[in-house]
């Protein structure tokens, strides 16, 4: 078998030719044009020449970048270790090959005698004595990751083979990287930033080393035919290991607008990822030296299985955070979510202690971060419940809102506000909104529980059991029970309705009836869930609750 294998783009025969003949006068076999005996399989001769030459050169050009049989070849090249690229018309190199030195060829001639070509030999000539291809420059710089999560949006790739379409490929990293600000979470380098590593020779991890970061989202745009398709990769520097990848598609018919809904979409997805990314993490560790922001971590961890013990655990680490820094909005309005759930549920003696507590708490972390999203929307769900003022609770809600509309938790509590509220259209639009953004989050069964209790009051009884029964598969949601048991005694099944009733109470010591009260601020709304109460404790007729 050949020495080299050679992958190219058919279109750049004339400019490969001259190169293929210096190769072979060093002595060197190339495989590169081999014509097949008829009834033989191109692609499994190439995959056994891929394996078995001694190096793969791959021609990087604006058209070879956009061929997936090249791209397929290099990648191979790259697994085995035996890559080694050159490049025409500074094309962009494809992002999972970025670490392998490339040799620049714009200005070769064919001069077997050039540097360029003379540079390619003696990483060939390395590689054959047993060497590793070159890598590129290690960074020189390093900088201590930030104490909460960082993420640095890498130059896109332009697969267009249309150098006038880099501007739509930036313009996508921009409105991402914007997108992403809004979460006071998450520390974003600026697109500024991460855009001079454009065509450079830079691994992501060598650039997650240089910029201080722990996430690296890497990306590619393609235009044809009135259509775009962007394909995003979410990885931890760290390790190397990808944690989310996604693809997008759709017309041009608006290409403004295209970014703006790609880019609310992939930060709204990315935020809640990297969030259980973290979380995993700092549960690996065996130290109880935490910090404050690790501390509020580990509680959303516990206080998300709404289970009693569990919120009364993330409270006591919350506790914790709080007092290492008195000013941690997020903490804040962690604390006063968990007051607001032991109230509601029942969960502690001391009903009326919470209720003040969570009202202090959340009345603080505004003061602290009353431009956090996450904390307005999370105050606003509390301040709903507790206070009972909607009218306000609606205007915070609206606010966390305009602070962040990508951000899938903000549009579930806008829903559960508005539906508390007694606002039913809106409420199941938000709603919906919120799981289309975050569709196997951990927060999408309790919006759909919310969406179950919009439909019960549409009087829409059937599709409120399937719904609820749909986010039971996902977690024991005291507030799904609670639909079931009014959905069937509406429906006239008590059997099922006890049932669900005593699943709710095993959840919970608050009565049912008073956690209605709770969740249902429109007269007319609580009476129709108490009758749908008291209907389930009538005859006992029915099928039993499918599991």
């Amino acid at each position: 078998m050949a020495d080299i294998f050679l992958s190219y783009s058919r279109t750049d025969k004339p400019r490969v030719a001259p190169l293929v003949a210096a190769l072979e006068a060093k002595g060197w076999s190339v495989w590169w044009d081999m014509e097949l005996v008829p009834g033989v399989d191109f692609d499994s001769v190439t995959a056994a020449a891929l394996k078995s030459v001694r190096a793969v050169v791959v021609v990087w050009t604006a058209t070879s970048v956009a061929s997936r049989w090249v791209r397929g070849e290099a990648r191979v090249g790259a697994d085995r270790g035996v890559l080694v690229p050159v490049r025409f018309e500074n094309a962009e190199l494809p992002i999972d090959v970025r670490a392998i030195h490339t040799t620049d060829f714009d200005e070769w001639g064919g001069d077997p005698n050039s540097s360029a070509f003379q540079k390619l030999a003696q990483s060939l000539t390395a590689l054959f004595r047993g060497a590793a291809p070159v890598a590129a420059p290690p960074a020189t710089t390093e900088l201590k990751l930030p104490s909460k999560p960082s993420l640095a949006v890498m130059p896109f790739a332009n697969l267009s083979g249309d150098p006038e379409q880099e501007y739509f490929a930036d313009g996508m990293v921009e409105e991402i990287v914007s997108a992403l600000t809004r979460f006071k979470s998450l520390f974003v380098i600026a697109s500024g930033s991460t855009l001079s590593f454009k065509g450079k020779a830079v691994s992501p991890q060598e650039a997650a080393r240089v910029l201080g970061v722990r996430y690296i989202l890497e990306g590619s745009a393609r235009r044809a035919a009135g259509r775009v398709r962007i394909a995003v990769k979410l990885s931890d520097a760290t390790d190397g290991s990808q944690i989310w990848s996604e693809r997008f598609e759709d017309t041009l018919e608006d290409v403004f607008a295209l970014q703006d809904r790609v880019a609310d979409s992939v930060a709204g997805i990315i935020e809640p990822t990297i969030e259980t990314a973290e979380i995993r993490r700092i549960s690996k560790r065996l130290t109880e030296d935490m910090s404050s922001y690790d501390l509020f971590l580990r509680a959303q961890l516990l206080w998300r299985t709404l289970s009693s013990h569990q919120v009364g655990e993330a409270l006591d680490l919350l506790t914790r955070a709080i007092a290492l820094d008195p000013d941690f909005g997020l903490a804040l309005a962690a604390a006063a979510r968990c007051r607001y759930l032991m109230h509601t549920f029942g969960w502690s003696s001391d009903i009326d202690g919470n209720r003040r507590q969570g009202i202090e708490l959340a009345q603080q972390a505004l003061k602290a971060a009353s431009d956090d999203a996450w904390v307005v929307a999370v105050c606003a769900g509390v301040l709903s419940v507790l206070e009972r003022d909607f009218a306000s609770a609606v205007a915070l809600v609206d606010k966390a809102i305009s602070l962040n509309s990508g951000s899938a938790y903000v549009w579930m509590v806008s829903g559960a506000v508005r539906l508390i509220a007694g606002v039913i259209e809106p409420a199941i639009e938000h709603l919906e909104r919120s799981i289309r953004l975050d569709p196997m989050g951990p927060d999408s069964p309790r919006a759909a529980s919310w969406v179950a209790m919009a439909r019960f009051q549409q009087r829409r009884f059937v599709e409120a059991v399937a719904l609820s029964k749909e986010c039971l598969q996902r977690g024991n949601i005291p507030t799904a029970f609670a639909c079931l048991v009014s959905s069937y005694g509406q429906l006239g099944n008590s059997h099922d309705a006890l049932e669900a009733l005593a699943r709710y109470n095993a959840l919970t010591s608050q009565p049912i009836e008073v956690f209605a009260q709770n969740v249902f601020g429109n007269p007319e709304h609580l009476r129709l869930f108490l009758d749908g109460i008291a209907a389930a404790q009538g005859n006992q007729t029915g099928s039993t609750i499918e599991r």
